[in-house]
């Protein structure tokens, strides 16, 4: 979607956009472990998930960076479109059932 922008101001708003829909996720992603993981495991796996973000992050940038390379930003924002896989459904954390074999 970034790709195919032809203004800052555009640019900007689609930023923000994003900035929306990704805030709620850490919320949720403690909202999801609460209900599945006994209180002694919690830290664990918020720290599991958490770092893997990063940890992805970190192992996953020479990809861009060769596509960017390869086809220039509007190209990397087009390809990393469709390589990601978008979400079809959204889950919200008041939809969460606590699992009853653990909690």
């Amino acid at each position: 979607m970034q790709g195919n922008l032809s203004s800052f101001a555009g640019f900007i708003l689609t930023r923000a956009g994003i900035g929306i829909f990704e805030a709620p996720s850490y919320p949720m992603n403690n909202r999801i472990v609460s209900a599945w993981f006994p209180e002694e495991e919690r830290a664990s796996a918020i720290a599991v998930c958490t770092s893997g973000q990063f940890i992805g992050l970190a192992f996953l940038t020479p990809l861009p960076v060769y596509i960017q390379t390869m086809v220039g930003w509007r190209g990397l924002f087009g390809s990393l479109c469709r390589i990601v896989p978008q979400p079809r459904t959204v889950v919200t954390a008041d939809r969460i059932k606590p699992h009853l074999g653990y909690n």
